[in-house]
């Protein structure tokens, strides 16, 4: 260990003073440079010094900080040039120095934020033009030539421009970056394999924000880029990264190693989790971090939402782990055959991450669970991936992971190889049995419900017999039900709300009351139905009654009455047929084989009333998750600031 002597040797002290004592003046508004023409080449040679650069700003009061505006106008421009400097040492010290000073400033409360910073760091009447000439010049050093540690800089001062405040419409820096787009460079970035392996989690939380910007208020050209984009690489590369983000996740989450991915993002992604989990968890279920995996979810929905190639990414998207070990020993013959790998995909993946997000202790876990929930109602609206979820020949591996109950333990479990949309309705079962607490929002019940009306209605359009077991999801429907409807439950005070969750319950099992022998698996399927109804009709009486006395919202509660004609009848007829099979056999307790033949020796005198559009649902607009999106956005600023962009600085940078 160095001793106090040795640390205040006067070499040492020259070497570490040096910094400080030209920054101190530097920031006291004094012009050291006066007669010096070396004196910012050599400053920008020196190592910097963050922590005491973020030390001087926060002891700057604001009002003195406005008072040097020209001295720090000066600064900035300054920093503008040597940006462009032949010497990468300088130019990367620049961009840290840079990247330093804009955090520090940023945490300063100004009275009017927008125009205090930029007339601050720049002037505003010269505003524009340094904006335009700094973005050309972090463009130029993002290009595939440069160094990977200057990409890694620039990025980390992109992020830190655009994480500027917390509420990104609020960023009136921002408003440069769509006057002078950087979208292209950023796709170059994602189509780039290597560039997006080690940049990837970076620019896609840049990309994120960039595109949340005021989308719905003004021109955004990187709204417009996704939107318009024909590039299945940058859709491609997009999809990879949010995989190997997730893939990482999951596998942390299950506590198991992260290594199955054996990709370069997979091993940022564990490198950004350890930032935020202790490594003493080792529990079998570690619960998800959103500060690592939200900014990565909601560059996943702005794409789903907006490129209307995003099925591409969705069925093209996949990650190939390593043959099991020992395909390198082998030899002849069996090396001819190689070992069996398994497929990742960016959609197997994220309805296991999804499965973890659900119980997250996050505090932030709803917004992102609605951001998940959004996602999967984008999907599911799609003609072209519905047909891929009810793909019978895509065969990938999912993993579920289930909440413990009284009845069960916690459990992560790989689901039968069925088509993918029977892994979107498991988990969505799951949800709705394993997650109902009075702290839910009815929203998101509402997303799940859609969701679940979206497959079975392109089920019913596209007679796609999905080999589901259906009972499980009828079950968790009457579960829900009972869940909302009482009076002393937790939802008594919003009336128009659970008449909303009950009619969309209503309206699923009237598509399979209807529909249901034109794409169920079998007849014994449909009788299953009709069964399941049966057991439940206290619930559907309950609500007929309810919704015909509403006195809250009557126009609702008569909505709910008439969409339960069909489900009435069944069980005005066929519950006196079963109550008089028990009173013929002196009490005796029917069983459910008795019941289901009791119903298929009396369909044929059950009329029902032919109901028209069942299967409609309205079409999903961001407009109503507005706010979601804010809150999500939000959340990743925050979460981002906790974690500067990780670049590798053991390597020397190169002299030109």
């Amino acid at each position: 260990m160095m001793t106090a002597e040795a640390e205040r040797s006067p070499e040492r002290m020259v070497l570490r003073e040096k910094f400080g004592q030209l920054w101190e003046q530097l920031l006291k508004g004094e012009d050291p440079s006066q007669g010096k023409e070396t004196f910012w080449q050599e400053l920008f040679l020196l190592k910097v010094k963050s922590e005491f650069l973020e030390k001087q700003i926060a002891a700057i009061p604001e009002e003195q900080l406005l008072a040097q505006k020209d001295s720090i106008n000066t600064i900035f421009g300054v920093f503008a040039r040597y940006l462009k400097d032949e010497n990468d040492i300088r130019v990367a010290n620049v961009l840290q120095t840079m990247a330093v000073l804009l955090a520090a400033i940023f945490k300063k409360k100004f009275a009017n934020f927008g125009f205090d910073v930029v007339n601050l760091l720049v002037g505003f009447d010269q505003a524009e033009a340094f904006m335009k000439d700094l973005l050309r010049s972090l463009q130029q050093l993002l290009k595939p030539q440069s160094p990977a540690v200057l990409r890694g800089l620039t990025l980390n001062l992109l992020v830190v421009l655009a994480t500027a405040t917390d509420n990104v419409n609020e960023n009136a820096l921002l408003e440069y970056f769509m006057l002078h787009s950087i979208f292209e460079t950023i796709a170059l970035l994602l189509r780039t394999k290597d560039l997006r392996d080690m940049h990837g989690p970076v620019i896609l939380f840049l990309l994120a924000l960039l595109v949340n910007y005021r989308k719905h208020e003004a021109p955004n050209p990187y709204v417009a880029g996704l939107a318009e984009t024909t590039d299945d690489v940058m859709l491609h590369g997009i999809g990879s990264v949010v995989l190997a983000l997730l893939m990482s996740e999951n596998s942390r989450c299950m506590g198991a190693s992260p290594a199955r991915s054996q990709s370069l993002l997979s091993s940022l992604g564990s490198l950004m989790s350890s930032l935020f989990v202790s490594s003493e968890e080792t529990s079998a279920f570690i619960p998800v971090t959103v500060g690592t995996t939200g900014p990565a979810l909601l560059a996943l929905y702005e794409t789903v939402y907006l490129s209307p190639n995003f099925v591409t990414m969705l069925t093209h998207t996949q990650l190939l782990s390593k043959p099991s070990p020992g395909g390198a020993a082998a030899s002849g013959a069996a090396a001819a055959a190689p070992a069996p790998s398994t497929t990742a995909g960016l959609l197997s993946e994220f309805i296991t991450y999804t499965s973890f997000l659900f119980q997250t202790p996050d505090p932030d876990g709803p917004v992102f669970v609605r951001l998940a929930l959004i996602t999967l109602t984008r999907i599911a609206e799609d003609l072209y991936s519905n047909m891929f979820l009810h793909d019978a020949n895509v065969n990938i591996p999912v993993m579920l992971h289930r909440v413990a109950l009284r009845h069960r333990p916690a459990t992560t479990e790989r689901l039968p190889s069925l088509p993918l949309a029977c892994a979107v309705l498991d988990l969505l079962v799951e949800y709705l049995v394993a997650h109902l607490k009075r702290s839910i929002p009815l929203r998101n019940l509402s997303l799940a419900l859609g969701v679940i009306h979206r497959l079975v209605a392109h089920q019913k359009r596209q007679r796609v017999r999905l080999p589901y077991a259906w009972a499980g999801l009828w079950s968790a429907l009457m579960g829900l039900l009972r869940f909302v409807l009482p009076k002393d439950g937790p939802f008594n005070g919003d009336g128009p709300g659970v008449y909303a969750i009950a009619t969309q319950v209503v309206a699923i099992f009237n598509v399979f009351v209807t529909y249901g022998d034109a794409f169920l698996p079998d007849a014994a399927a449909y009788d299953r139905l009709y069964y399941e109804l049966l057991r439940s009709k206290d619930v559907f009486e309950v609500m007929n009654e309810e919704a015909r006395s509403s006195s809250v919202d009557r126009a609702s509660g008569a909505r709910l009455a008439a969409s339960l004609v069909n489900i009435r009848a069944i069980t005005c007829h066929f519950a006196p047929k079963v109550d008089a099979w028990v009173h013929e056999h002196h009490g005796a307790v029917i069983t459910p084989e008795q019941v289901l033949i009791i119903v298929r020796d009396n369909y044929d005198t059950l009329t029902l009333k032919l109901q028209d559009n069942i299967e409609y649902f309205e079409p999903y607009s961001e407009m109503i998750e507005a706010g979601t999106l804010r809150s999500a956005a939000r959340a990743s600023v925050l979460a981002f600031r906790h974690w500067r962009y990780a670049v590798e600085t053991s390597p020397v940078i190169p002299r030109p």
